[in-house]
């Protein structure tokens, strides 16, 4: 009998958690396979850690692990990896848009393909009009800073052997994107198209400031592409400058014109100018606090409570 864990992330999520569990539960089973559910509380404001404590009472194949702080979702995620214990891995979101039953369809194409991992592809994403135009932006402009191809209709939502998610354990930098970094491992990979359901309780923790600020962030620590940019950027301002400066040099040759002109586009030029360099210094900074960030070896998150 197969043994498949299935980490859950908890933020907001309380009136959904009863639901969640009895579908997991009963999906798992009745696949002839033994259940692992790991919800995992990242600091929740409501009331989501008495309802997971009172589920556990419920559910004997439930675990909780209770963070002391929010330490954001992909680090809950490595937290319920690191205490996953199964053949296979499900990694679902906990508003219940992730259908549980889709658990069965990715495990039988997984095993029937003899693939390590099998994504989950949303084709009709339940959301509003806002929320999916952010998320394509964001990963239009994610996959164009890393060099990336993760698809916009593919999140956290899927099945991964073992071996993958124990190599997953392994990484340890501070500011981590669970999607980015499993493509990155570059096991056999599969997709499947599933159902994807309205939210029915609350709504979506990532605005558009944190779309932009988890993207911003993750580019920094996967790729120095940024740092590419700057120098690139440098170099066609510094072209130009040249050839702008060698026009005028002639025209003065020619023309014998000494007269002093463009204070306006001289003033203009020296804030561009300046703009950029600012800009630049400012790419290098984050990455040196990046680096400094990950020299202090602190923890990816804290446990406070676990049942």
């Amino acid at each position: 009998m197969s043994k498949i864990s299935v980490v859950v992330p908890v933020y907001r999520n309380a009136l959904t958690l009863k639901e969640l569990s009895e579908r997991l539960t009963s999906t798992i089973t009745k696949m002839n396979c033994q259940p692992e559910l790991i919800f995992v509380n990242d600091g929740s404001p409501d009331n989501s850690w008495e309802v997971i404590k009172n589920l556990k009472t419920l559910n004997p194949h439930l675990k909780g692990l209770n963070f002391s702080r929010n330490f954001g979702q992909h680090n809950a995620i490595s937290a319920g990896i690191d205490n996953a214990t199964g053949d296979w891995l499900v990694v679902m979101d906990a508003d219940l848009q992730d259908t549980p039953e889709e658990i069965e369809n990715l495990y039988l194409k997984a095993t029937k393909d003899c693939l390590d991992c099998v994504l989950a592809i949303r084709k009709e994403r339940e959301d509003s009009f806002f929320k999916k135009l952010s998320s394509k932006m964001f990963y239009s402009v994610f996959n164009f800073l890393v060099g990336s191809k993760i698809d916009k209709s593919v999140g956290n939502f899927g099945i991964y052997h073992k071996k993958v998610y124990t190599c997953f354990k392994k990484f340890t930098e501070q500011n981590r994107f669970f999607p980015l970094i499993i493509n990155w491992l570059g096991f056999s990979q599969g997709k499947l198209e599933v159902k994807h359901s309205s939210r029915k309780e609350g709504k979506s923790s990532y605005s558009f400031a944190k779309l932009i600020k988890l993207a911003f962030f993750t580019t920094i620590n996967f790729t120095n592409r940024p740092l590419y940019f700057c120098i690139l950027l440098g170099a066609v301002v510094s072209l130009l400058a040249i050839i702008i400066g060698g026009f005028f040099f002639f025209r003065a040759l020619v023309n014998d014109d000494r007269a002093v002109m463009g204070w306006t586009s001289l003033i203009v030029s020296i804030h561009f100018f300046s703009g950029i360099i600012l800009l630049s210094m400012g790419i290098v900074g984050i990455y040196l606090g990046n680096v400094f960030n990950e020299v202090k070896g602190r923890p990816i998150y804290v446990i406070k409570d676990e049942i």
